[in-house]
């Protein structure tokens, strides 16, 4: 996939469009997005956590602006909440620059010192570990991963499949 350049933190996990954009088929391209969001969606209310996006399955709401030339949507929240910090994981959704879309998450911590080494902290690192693993594998369920083969200085950038 070339030049599509995405917008991404922790993963990139892509909603290939580039074979039905050549067909020009703007419905499709909305059809195959909404069925890939409702999805994840679908299978993240599977895990004991809340959703507390105020997303349903089938929607996506709240704008999730990064830059004016990668515009994203929240179609979930997770919150996992400890004696003492709360941790949210969100699922974002990002258009590509040029075609395509992908799947994100950013997880966020209340009331936690992130440089914080107490014992117990740690010792909960590993419950997360396992719920953004769980994150991860139901996004991987249904994107394909790709990598960064190429970057070039004016910003383009090329991907492959993992």
């Amino acid at each position: 996939m070339a030049a599509s350049n995405f917008y991404y933190k922790n993963m990139l996990a892509v909603i290939d469009l580039e074979e039905v954009e050549q067909q020009e088929d703007v419905y499709l391209c909305e059809d195959i997005v909404s069925d890939t969001i409702s999805n994840i969606q679908h299978d993240l209310n599977k895990i004991n956590i809340r959703n507390v996006c105020g997303c349903e399955e089938n929607d996506f709401i709240n704008n999730y602006p990064i830059s004016n030339n990668f515009g994203g949507k929240l179609i979930y929240t997770l919150k996992k909440e400890t004696r003492d910090y709360i941790m949210y994981i969100e699922v974002i959704v990002y258009s590509g620059y040029y075609s395509s879309a992908n799947v994100d998450y950013n997880i966020i911590y209340e009331g936690l010192d992130i440089t914080d080494e107490d014992a117990e902290i740690k010792a909960d690192n590993k419950i997360n570990d396992k719920l953004i693993d769980k994150v991860i594998n139901i996004i991987n369920k249904y994107t394909e991963s790709y990598k960064v083969t190429a970057k070039f200085s004016n910003g383009e950038t090329i991907y492959n499949k993992k």
